[in-house]
């Protein structure tokens, strides 16, 4: 959860940065966006830890990157990187002390990911012994996601679907009392499942799709309260952990699709397990929730369309919460729960600013809700310019294409004005000549009159043989960009410098016949440099 809230102030964290807004007043800090596109999104953020109790100092840290130290400032604060590198996540109850993951070495040979207890000192995070996570019992239910004894880890044969040659030999054996185990193969190093932190005011948990371990930890002192461990896939396999004060709501989903809730009570027994509403099959949760209260938490659901469920504990009876549209995509809770931020918003609208922020305000026994306006994340100013492109130097190169709105057709005795588009790949230009030929002219079926640019004087031809030839010696024309044979993705070539000719003709003999345009740079050889076009024209008697 990336969201503190306090009395009037509250705190949102995102991959696109850090806001701190109490009443009209906003201060937001945005990450850097030096190497993204503009169309691309930033890394998710993976922790957040409030620090003092007015919301102006935190610990965040985003996916691939290591922690670094937050602080609001006018103008939005400052970042500042923290030491060591090789943390994995962090995570803390309101005011409690911090827990982080890093990866341990045992032996010097075999990697395992970790839980330690962790604080701040300056710009340091300084990492206690190894937290250890014994007798974890198998939990035993109905799932409505595994038969019966299937899930469990330890009983899956690798590869037993994929058919290639991958060399496992060098994984270890398994551990089920282990977050995670790095592998090695003939591809190199890797891990097997996931390893996520939890955190509200009910405690601190972890979640390991590895061994299917979960873990709750006590919000003040970090003993260990609840070791179980749930059935789980490796891959597309989420396992989500809602601290309660009498357990957990441990939050199952599959293929990001099937979805199943499970509560288990301070001893690790299950007391309730739920995998529908109604008649529709929970789907596509992707959080562990909110703890509302002691007895309720709230979830999402979006089988056709995106709602929140509120969820008793621990029976796990389920109600509509309310109307509104949207599920679940970040919250955030007081440190004594009287003060509710939910941030919500609907499928292919992940973005921040898309978000609907409510905060919730216990009055007496009821919640009394307001709207918030989301921060804007987006950087207001425009990007800037970038350097013009190259140009290309040396002989033009000319290209012609007839304007798609005019046709090549006219009357007996009647005028057709034909609109030529000519642009330049080549050096620059410092006038033109047009000459006309085809059919349409040695049969005499089309009498050249004039040609002009759109804003310009015309200039009429003189008919040598079979060829109408005009000069517009004042038509300038710039040169070229030049355009790498590969350009980076989504990056669109320069436009060409181009121009507009306006020639007009009229038809002296009914019928059809070739006519063509071609365009080429005064003072070249020949026909170098040129470009043409030819259709068909129509005369109509």
């Amino acid at each position: 959860m990336a969201i503190w809230a306090k009395g009037g102030a509250f705190v949102i964290a995102t991959g696109w940065g850090v806001a701190r807004c109490e009443g009209s007043v906003e201060s937001i800090f945005r990450f850097p966006t030096d190497g993204l596109r503009r169309d691309q999104d930033p890394p998710d953020l993976l922790s957040f830890v409030m620090l003092d109790d007015d919301g102006r100092r935190a610990l965040v840290q985003r996916h691939g990157e290591p922690p670094a130290l937050w602080t609001d400032a006018e103008g939005g604060g400052a970042l500042t990187p923290c030491a060591p590198d090789g943390i994995l996540g962090i995570a803390a109850a309101p005011g409690g002390p911090m827990v982080a993951l890093t990866v341990d070495e045992i032996q010097g040979e075999v990697r395992r990911i970790v839980l330690c207890p962790a604080r701040l000192e300056d710009n340091r995070i300084l990492l206690g012994a190894p937290l250890h996570f014994k007798n974890a019992r198998r939990l035993e239910w109905s799932s409505a996601l595994f038969r019966e004894g299937r899930g469990w880890p330890e009983h899956a044969a690798r590869n037993s679907d994929n058919g290639d040659d991958d060399d496992d030999s060098g994984e270890p054996p398994f551990d089920p009392h282990a977050l995670n185990v790095q592998g090695r193969g003939q591809w190199g190093p890797w891990w097997s499942g996931t390893v996520q932190l939890f955190a509200n005011r009910f405690g601190v948990a972890v979640s390991s799709t590895y061994s299917g371990l979960v873990a709750v930890l006590d919000p003040r002192t970090l003993a260990v309260k609840l070791t179980v461990r749930v059935p789980v896939e490796r891959t597309q396999f989420q396992v989500f952990v809602l601290p309660v004060p009498e357990g957990a709501l441990i939050t199952l989903v599959a293929n990001y699709r099937h979805t199943e809730f499970v509560f288990v009570d301070a001893s690790g027994a299950v007391r309730a397990h739920r995998h529908q509403f109604g008649d529709d099959l929970s789907w596509g949760s992707d959080g562990p929730g909110l703890a509302w209260n002691e007895e309720t938490a709230l979830v999402s659901q979006a089988l056709d369309d995106e709602q929140l469920h509120v969820l008793t504990l621990p029976a796990l009876s389920a109600r509509r919460f309310d109307k509104e549209p949207g599920y679940l995509i970040d919250c955030g809770s007081s440190d004594d729960g009287s003060i509710h931020l939910l941030a919500r918003t609907e499928r292919n609208y992940g973005r921040p600013h898309n978000w609907r922020l409510e905060r919730w305000t216990r009055q007496g026994h009821r919640f009394a809700s307001q709207d918030l306006p989301m921060p804007d994340f987006r950087r207001s100013s425009a990007p800037p310019t970038p350097p013009p492109a190259p140009r290309v130097e040396g002989t033009p190169a000319l290209a012609v294409i007839a304007d798609a709105t005019t046709t090549w057709r006219t009357g007996l005795d009647e005028q057709s004005t034909l609109l030529v588009q000519v642009s330049n790949r080549g050096g620059p230009v410092s006038g033109l000549w047009v000459e006309i030929g085809g059919q349409a002219i040695t049969e005499a079926r089309v009498l050249v009159e004039d040609i002009a640019l759109e804003s310009g004087p015309a200039s009429g031809f003189v008919t040598r043989g079979n060829i109408a030839r005009a000069e517009l010696p004042a038509v300038s024309l710039e040169a070229g960009f030049e355009i790498p044979a590969k350009l980076p993705e989504g990056e669109a070539p320069p436009q060409q410098p181009s121009l507009t000719l306006v020639l007009r003709v009229r038809g002296k003999r009914p019928g059809q016949a070739l006519l063509t345009v071609r365009v080429g740079p005064r003072g070249g050889a020949s026909t170098a440099g040129s470009g043409m076009v030819g259709k068909s024209f129509v005369v109509e008697g």
